[in-house]
């Protein structure tokens, strides 16, 4: 075993269930830092075990039904078991639709190797060709004519005067990715899933960066704490929810 594994199996399991969750981490305990591919051999009773069940059909169950969460998530491929081989259950990073082998936490900076390559894709630059007016060719004749009729004023400095406030704060605002956005992401469309939320992960995710003033995990727990009591009664519940997330401040 080695605490980067089981540091970097904490690190991935945000949004998942308390059992998935528990299991994962438990599997990660007895596999190996220095695997390429870490594994788990145990078996079902084992992994009820770490759910803090005894052995039964219903502790069984549970097991089956925490893998099944695990696979969907990305996060474990198993392998039946074969004549002379107990079934083996490979941990990965969850990076769906290509997950690939769980890597353990770096021993200073308590970032696994899986979540730097997250972040680093969620910061890499997005290279797209100039389209509408970026394209568009200057007429030197019709601009000078237009500041004319302006007043001295420009007709890019028209543009930007007619331009309504909100988009013309999304221009000049343009946020940049925290390390922590993609586990929020995963966590709070886990939440709209799970407690059925009248409003969209980017919607959250713009109010998780805004509660936790500039962190979106940060702001993640303060809206997982904020929609832990069901919205009933309310004619609109999503205007209801977001009277909620106005009251929090940063």
């Amino acid at each position: 075993m080695g605490a980067g594994l089981v540091r970097a199996a904490i690190d991935r399991c945000a949004g998942l269930d308390h059992a998935p969750a528990r299991l994962f981490i438990g599997m990660s305990v007895s596999a190996l830092d220095d695997d390429p591919q870490p594994v788990y051999f145990k078996g079902q009773d084992d992994m009820a075990a770490i759910l803090g069940m005894d052995a039964s059909d219903k502790s069984r169950r549970a097991v089956r039904r925490s893998l099944h969460s695990l696979t969907s998530a990305g996060m474990v491929r198993s392998e039946p078991s074969a004549p002379g081989r107990r079934a083996r259950h490979f941990l990965l990073d969850g990076h769906l639709p290509s997950p690939q082998p769980l890597r353990p936490a770096d021993p200073i900076t308590g970032r696994s190797a899986s979540t730097i390559r997250q972040t680093q894709d969620a910061h890499r630059p997005v290279s797209n060709p100039p389209t509408g007016d970026a394209q568009r060719p200057v007429n030197d004749a019709r601009m000078a004519d237009a500041q004319r009729r302006n007043g001295g004023r420009s007709a890019v400095g028209m543009a930007d005067a007619q331009r309504p406030p909100e988009e013309e704060k999304g221009r000049k605002r343009k946020r940049q990715a925290h390390p922590h956005e993609p586990n929020a992401v995963r966590s709070l469309t886990a939440l709209v899933t799970g407690r059925h939320l009248p409003i969209g992960t980017d919607e959250l995710l713009s109010e998780a960066y805004r509660i936790g003033d500039g962190d979106p995990w940060n702001g993640y727990l303060s809206i997982k704490a904020i929609t832990e009591a069901p919205i009933t009664g309310a004619r609109d519940p999503a205007a209801a929810l977001r009277a909620r997330l106005r009251a929090v401040t940063a």
